[in-house]
């Protein structure tokens, strides 16, 4: 039994006054005043002092890659700045070749591919030049692109006169013609040609991704990875049976995968040893003037004859339209697109007449804000991540960190949805900002009718499960700085499984 003295907490709406909590048999017992505490418990196994903590319902991740994550933790990272050249670069490729002996396959993160320099710096020339004796990738903070040297392309058997897999991007030199080792959606190909990540590595990652989730407050998250298979449900399976994922875990089939899952009789909404099933997720995307796959809308009616909603990736205006407009045609409860970056007046209106789901970005705003503020013209920038517009309409939003693209960091989704700013304290579409009660139910509530997990996030209150997590009033309701991993306290049905108290 624990006891938490002078809390005040999020309850439904609003905030309480200052309150004692009694958490025992994984449910909040009772909540009141200190001096009217019954009798049998007044005993706690131990107190914690709640003087200037706040108490809200633990977060949910309803959009993370989380393998994806894990493998980024147990990686090797560079960084480049603006002012920072080629030979800085070259030199921490040069360094990782040289101070990494063990593995077969080197894996790289860290690098934005809208650098400036990109076209210059990253090339499987340079990238040769560094690492020439085995095979390295090089991913790009975007979770879309990655960086080939020579070795890790004739792996994945692509030549000068390989043809482009469907949905996937070949970048040529616009002056030669020829590869430069930059390639968009082939994680396929990836998983399947590169030697894997030991297995001992893997789980330190996993490992170190599970405890970075419950440091930022989170007790439960969705995988909503495109190549989804039924060897990595099993996987993530055995990790949760074995305790070394804690948090709760919902899973995305991936479309390609979608036959196994079938076959095997894993259907939507099904618990699969401890792990909820949910949306089948889909790739689209808008470029040279047309959706990919062409196939979008037959391929969203295959899953819903199946049983399965369609959780659809979709980041430009036109893709987030013709999505919208193909939901609104052939609709199944749980239907959610997924990003939702830049969204025009007719795609709201679509959504707004329907109950699709959309699943944010809140982060984005923060840690890449500043390159869309580079990049995108006045007409494309005004669209962006339009949360007051959104909730005016009553579609129903839910917040994902896309993880590893960006901090899983429940604070830093508040953060950006209340204040709207940049690492360069810019301001982005200040209008579009919202509430700090609002933001926490995109965090919470929202999250878990997104994820189809409702019961893992409900209010704070008497004979609900335990789940939530501390912080400083002033972390929580005068947000200024960047405070993205300032929680102090996780629980998860009445266990602290994370403390900095």
């Amino acid at each position: 039994m624990i006891r938490f003295d002078d809390l005040i907490f999020f309850d439904r709406d609003n905030f309480s006054e200052p309150k004692t909590i009694i958490v025992k048999d994984k449910k909040f017992k009772w909540i009141g005043d200190s001096i009217e505490i019954p009798i049998h418990y007044s005993n706690a196994d131990f107190s914690i002092d709640c003087e200037n903590l706040i108490a809200i319902p633990s977060f949910i991740d309803s959009h993370i890659h989380f393998l994806g994550l894990a493998a980024k933790l147990v990686g090797h990272q560079v960084s480049l700045q603006e002012n920072q050249g080629l030979e800085y670069f070259r030199d921490q490729l040069i360094k990782i070749d040289q101070n990494d002996k063990r593995s077969d396959c080197l894996r790289i993160y860290g690098l934005d591919i809208f650098h400036p320099s990109a076209d210059i710096f990253f090339t499987k020339d340079i990238f040769d030049s560094c690492v020439p004796d085995r095979p390295a990738i090089l991913r790009f903070t975007s979770g879309h692109a990655v960086l080939l040297n020579s070795k890790a392309m004739s792996l994945l058997g692509i030549t000068e006169s390989t043809d482009e897999i469907e949905g996937a991007t070949f970048v040529r030199s616009p002056d030669t013609g020829e590869l430069t080792g930059v390639f968009y959606e082939i994680e396929a190909l990836i998983n399947k040609s590169l030697p894997p990540i030991p297995s001992e590595t893997i789980f330190e990652g996993i490992k170190s991704a599970n405890d970075l989730l419950l440091s930022n407050g989170f007790t439960s998250f969705m995988d909503a990875t495109a190549e989804n298979d039924l060897s990595r449900l099993n996987f993530l399976a055995k990790c949760v049976e074995e305790n070394i994922i804690e948090l709760d875990v919902s899973f995305m089939p991936g479309y390609e995968n979608l036959e196994e899952f079938i076959q095997s009789n894993i259907r939507f909404g099904t618990n699969f040893e401890g792990i909820k099933i949910g949306p089948v997720k889909l790739l689209a995307s808008f470029s040279g003037g047309s959706i990919h796959p062409k196939d979008l809308k037959d391929r969203v009616q295959h899953c819903h004859s199946l049983g399965f909603p369609v959780a659809i990736h979709a980041v430009e205006e036109e893709i987030v339209y013709e999505a919208s407009k193909i939901l609104s045609n052939s609709y199944l409860k749980g239907d959610r697109l997924e990003h939702v970056t830049e969204l025009s007046d007719k795609a709201l209106d679509i959504l707004r007449q329907n109950e699709i789901y959309a699943c944010v970005n809140p982060s984005f705003i923060y840690e890449y804000g500043d390159r869309y503020k580079r990049l995108l013209k006045s007409d494309k920038f005004n669209k962006i991540y339009r949360f007051r517009s959104m909730l005016e309409q009553n579609v129903v939003l839910g917040f994902g960190s896309d993880a590893p693209v960006s901090t899983p960091s429940g604070l830093q989704f508040l953060q950006s949805a209340t204040i709207r700013t940049t690492k360069l304290n810019e301001e982005i579409s200040i209008s579009q900002k919202i509430s700090i009660i609002e933001a926490i139910k995109m965090a919470t509530v929202n999250n878990g009718l997104l994820n189809g997990i409702s019961h893992s996030s409900t209010p704070i209150s008497r004979s609900n499960p335990a789940n939530m997590i501390l912080v400083k009033n002033e972390d929580l309701l005068n947000i200024k700085t960047n405070v993205s991993n300032n929680v102090l306290l996780t629980m998860k049905n009445g266990e602290i499984l994370y403390s900095a108290l």
